[in-house]
C-alpha cells in the first residue's frame, strides 16, 4: 500500500478506446395509441384545464411516465419560455426515464422542455425559486414510493398552489389506495387507468413454504424446463439471499454438465438458464447482464431486490417469481444505528412486482405464499413511508432553508416520529449546522450546506475542507463516497493498490478520481480496466465532484490544488473528514482486529471495498461515512479515513450526549 496521498496520476497507456459507462441501452417503445393511457388523453387536459391538482392512478407500463409529459407538452403547457418537470424517486431511474423519453421522441435525452430530475433535485430547486417559477406542471411520478424527499416535495407543493393558480400537478402512482394523497390535496381530482397493458397470470402455493430461496429456485427451474421463451425476474429480499440462490441455480447448471465439461442447452433446443444478480449497488459491470438483452442461447434468471421494482427496468421479462418479503432499513434515533427487518411486502408492492412481467406481452407471476397471505398478512402501503423510519437531518436542513422553523408543525402526507425530528436537530446542531439558542435558526455554516446536494455531515467534510485550503480535494474525496463502488470486484482490487493510501478509502477516492480527471476521455475505459476500477462510479463522481466545485467557487472558496496534499502530508483532509464523520468513529479492538463505535461500543466489520478489508495492520481510529447492516445483523462500514484520537477529543461534547 502506498504511504501517501498521490497528486494525479498521468496515463502511459494509448487507449482510443470509446467511453462507455455501460448505462446507454436501446429503448424499444410499442405505438403510442396501443398505451392503456391514450385513450385517457382528452380527459387528462381536460381534468388539468379544470383542476390544479390531478392524482393519476395507473398499472406500470400503461404510459404514465412517458406520455404525460409529452401529453401536456403538445398541449401548450411550455409556451413562454415554461417547463414540464416530470420527477422520479432516485437520481438513477431519473437517468433511466430521460433516456427513454429522448429515444421515444427521437430526439436527445432529456428533451430542453421536459426535465427529468429525482425529487431530491426538485425540492433542491425549491431553494433557488419557492414558488418553481420556470415550471407549468410539475409531475410526481412513482409517487408509491413514498421516499423521503417524494414526500417533501408533495408538502411543498401544495403550499405554492395558491401563490401560483396557473400551476399544474400530477400526482402519478400504481396503487390505488389515494385516501390519504386526496385527503391531502383538498380539491384534487382522481382518475384511474384501470386497463392493464398486458393480461397477467398470477398463481399462489397452497400451502406456505419453509425455505424461500430454494422454493424460487425451484420454481425457475420448472419455468425454464416447462414455459415458452422469456426471461425470469426473481424478487428476494436481500443480497445474501440472492447469492444464496444463485449458488444453487449453480449447482443446478453444473449437474447437467456434459463429459466434457461443456452446459448442454437443454433438452429440445432450450436455452441455458443464467443466473445474474440485481441489487441495489453492485459494480456497473455486474449490471449489465441484468439491464441489457439476454445472449442469445440463454433465458436469464434476474435475482433481484426491490430495485427492479422501482429504479430499474429489466427489459424481456415475461416470468416474475416474487418471495412477498423485503428488507426494509429501520432507524433507531436511541442509538443512532440503522437496522434492517425482513418484511411482508405490501399489497401496492405485490402489484407493482407483478406487473414487471406485463410490460410488453402478456406474462405469469408465481407468488410464494398463499392467496390468504396476500389479503391478510400483508402491510397497508403507507407504513413504508421513510420520513417515519429514517434519519431526518436532510429533510430538517432543507426545511429550515426554506424558512420553516416549527417541523414537528409542518404539513406532511405523513406526520414523521418527533423522535426522529429531535435526532435530527441535535445531528444539525453538533456539525454547527443550527443554533439552539436561536430557536434551531440555521447558521452561517448550515445555510451553505443546505446548499451542496448531500447528506449534512458530507456536507460539514466538504466545507471544512474548503476553508482549510483543500477545497478541490474534498470535493473529489466526498463525492466518490457517494457515488458507488469505486472497484470493478465486490472485494476489491489488488490491481487499484496504485492509489491506495494507508489514510483510507476517501483519500483512495480522491486519488483515483483525480488521475481520472487527468486521463483523456477517450483513453479512460481501457485506464479504468486496467486498474480494475469501476468507470460508471468514477464518471459519476467526476459530475458531482464538478458541482460541488461550481458551488463552492459561488461562495468564494477557491479551488487551487492543496499544497500540503500534493507534497504528501493529507492531514488537512482527514481533519476534514473528522469534522463531518466524528458521530461514525470507530477504534480497532486489537483482539480480533474488529471496529467498535466509540458511541455504543457495538462491533462492526469493514467492508470488502475497503483499503483496510484485507490489512493486518490497520489504523486505531477511523471515521466512516456509511453504515451497511446486514439481515445477518452484520452492520460493514465503508468509506473509512484514518482519525487521530486528538481530533476526536474535540469533539466530546458529542459523545457525552450520548
Amino acid at each position: 500500500m502506498a504511504k501517501r496521498f498521490r497528486g494525479p496520476e498521468l496515463s502511459d497507456q494509448d487507449d482510443q478506446a470509446r467511453q462507455d459507462d455501460g448505462s446507454a441501452f436501446t429503448y424499444t417503445h410499442p405505438p403510442t395509441d396501443e398505451l392503456p393511457i391514450h385513450k385517457h388523453r382528452l380527459q387528462i387536459l381536460y381534468a388539468l384545464e379544470r383542476h390544479q391538482v390531478l392524482i393519476l392512478t395507473g398499472e406500470p407500463g400503461s404510459g404514465k411516465s412517458t406520455q404525460l409529459p409529452q401529453y401536456l407538452c403538445r398541449a401548450g403547457y411550455t409556451q413562454n419560455g415554461q417547463q414540464i418537470a416530470i420527477t422520479q424517486p432516485t437520481a438513477r431511474s431519473a437517468a433511466q426515464l430521460s433516456a427513454r423519453l429522448g429515444s421515444a421522441t427521437r430526439a436527445a435525452p432529456g428533451p430542453t422542455r421536459i426535465r427529468c430530475l429525482a425529487d431530491q433535485r426538485l425540492v433542491g430547486e425549491f431553494m433557488q425559486d419557492p414558488l418553481l417559477s420556470q415550471y407549468s406542471a410539475v409531475i410526481i411520478d412513482k409517487a408509491e414510493q413514498r421516499t423521503l424527499w417524494t414526500d417533501l416535495a408533495l408538502a411543498l407543493l401544495k403550499k405554492i398552489l395558491r401563490r401560483r393558480p396557473d400551476l399544474r400537478i400530477i400526482v402519478a402512482l400504481a396503487s390505488p389506495d389515494i385516501g390519504r394523497l386526496r385527503a391531502f390535496f383538498p380539491g384534487a381530482l382522481a382518475l384511474s387507468i384501470s386497463e392493464r397493458p398486458h393480461a397477467l397470470d398470477i398463481h399462489y402455493l397452497r400451502t406456505p413454504c419453509e425455505d424461500y430461496a430454494a422454493a424460487a429456485v425451484a420454481t425457475a427451474l420448472r419455468i425454464h424446463a416447462a414455459e415458452p421463451p422469456g426471461d425470469i425476474l426473481v424478487f428476494l429480499p436481500c443480497a445474501a439471499a440472492i447469492d444464496a440462490a444463485q449458488a444453487l441455480l449453480l449447482a443446478a447448471d453444473h449437474a447437467r454438465l456434459e463429459g466434457d465439461g461443456r452446459p448442454r442447452l437443454g433438452g429440445g433446443g432450450r436455452p441455458r438458464l443464467v443466473a445474474t444478480p440485481l441489487y441495489a449497488d453492485p459494480p456497473a459491470t455486474a449490471q449489465h447482464p441484468a439491464l441489457g438483452a439476454a445472449p442469445a442461447g440463454t433465458r436469464r434468471a434476474v435475482l433481484a431486490t426491490g430495485l427492479a421494482a422501482t429504479s430499474a427496468t429489466v427489459p424481456g421479462i415475461t416470468h416474475v417469481i416474487d418471495t412477498g418479503l423485503h428488507t426494509v432499513r429501520v432507524f433507531d434515533p436511541r442509538t443512532g444505528a440503522d437496522r434492517l427487518c425482513t418484511r411482508p411486502i405490501s399489497q401496492a408492492c405485490a402489484r407493482l412486482r407483478a406487473s414487471r412481467a406485463g410490460r410488453s406481452q402478456p406474462g405469469k407471476v408465481y407468488r410464494l405464499y398463499t392467496a390468504a397471505a396476500h389479503g391478510r398478512l400483508l402491510r397497508p402501503q403507507e407504513e413504508g413511508a421513510e420520513v417515519r423510519r429514517v434519519p431526518l437531518a436532510p429533510l430538517a436542513l432543507a426545511l429550515l432553508a426554506l424558512g420553516v422553523r416549527d417541523l414537528a408543525r409542518f404539513d406532511f402526507l405523513h406526520a414523521p416520529p418527533p423522535e426522529l425530528l429531535a435526532q435530527a436537530l441535535g445531528e444539525l446542531a453538533s456539525l454547527g449546522a443550527v443554533s439552539a439558542r436561536c430557536g434551531a435558526a440555521l447558521t452561517p455554516l448550515g445555510r451553505q450546506m443546505a446548499e451542496l446536494p448531500l447528506e449534512p455531515s458530507l456536507a460539514a467534510c466538504v466545507l471544512s475542507g474548503a476553508r482549510a485550503g483543500c477545497a478541490r480535494e474534498a470535493a473529489a474525496a466526498v463525492a466518490v463516497l457517494g457515488a458507488g463502488a469505486l472497484f470493478a470486484s465486490r472485494h476489491g482490487a489488488p490491481a487499484a493498490a496504485a492509489f491506495a493510501v494507508r489514510e483510507g478509502d476517501a483519500l483512495t477516492g480522491a486519488n483515483a478520481l483525480l488521475a481520472f480527471r487527468a486521463t483523456p476521455r477517450a483513453r479512460r475505459l481501457r485506464w479504468c480496466r486496467a486498474r480494475a476500477l469501476n468507470m460508471a462510479t468514477l464518471d459519476r463522481a467526476d459530475h458531482a465532484a464538478a458541482q460541488l466545485t461550481a458551488k463552492l467557487q459561488r461562495m468564494g472558496y477557491s479551488m487551487a490544488p492543496s499544497p500540503a496534499c500534493a507534497g504528501g502530508q493529507p492531514e488537512a483532509l482527514q481533519k476534514c473528514m473528522a469534522a463531518g464523520l466524528f458521530a461514525n468513529a470507530a477504534r480497532l479492538c486489537p483482539q480480533d482486529n474488529l471496529y467498535r463505535l466509540l458511541r455504543s461500543g457495538d462491533p462492526v466489520h469493514v467492508h470488502p471495498q475497503s483499503v483496510y478489508f484485507a490489512q493486518s495492520a490497520r489504523p486505531e481510529f477511523v471515521v466512516f461515512a456509511h453504515a451497511l447492516p446486514t439481515a445477518a445483523a452484520k452492520t460493514y462500514i465503508r468509506g473509512l479515513t484514518a482519525v487521530d484520537s486528538a481530533w476526536l477529543a474535540a469533539q466530546a461534547h458529542f459523545y457525552e450526549a450520548h
